[in-house]
C-alpha cells in the first residue's frame, strides 16, 4: 500500500514537471487576458491540478479492471 502511496505522490509530482515544461514551450500561443485573469494562478491552481491528475492516475491503474486493460 505504502508502494503504491509513494508511487502516486511521484507521478504527481512529474505531472507537475511535465505540465510546467509544456506550459513554457507554448507560451507562444497563450492569448492575451483581462487583468481580472491575472490573479488567477495565484493560488498555484494548474500546479495542484497537475498533481492531483498524476496522483489519481497512478491510483486508478491499480484498479484490477483498469490494470487488466493496459497489461493486455
Amino acid at each position: 500500500m505504502y508502494k503504491t502511496f509513494f508511487e502516486a505522490i511521484i507521478y504527481g509530482i512529474l505531472s507537475v514537471i511535465l505540465g510546467l515544461i509544456l506550459s513554457l514551450i507554448l507560451v507562444p500561443l497563450k492569448p492575451d487576458l483581462p487583468d481580472s485573469c491575472k490573479d488567477w494562478d495565484k493560488y498555484y491552481i494548474m500546479e495542484i491540478s497537475l498533481f492531483l491528475v498524476g496522483f489519481f492516475l497512478r491510483y486508478t491503474i491499480e484498479i484490477p479492471i483498469i490494470n487488466n486493460y493496459f497489461t493486455e
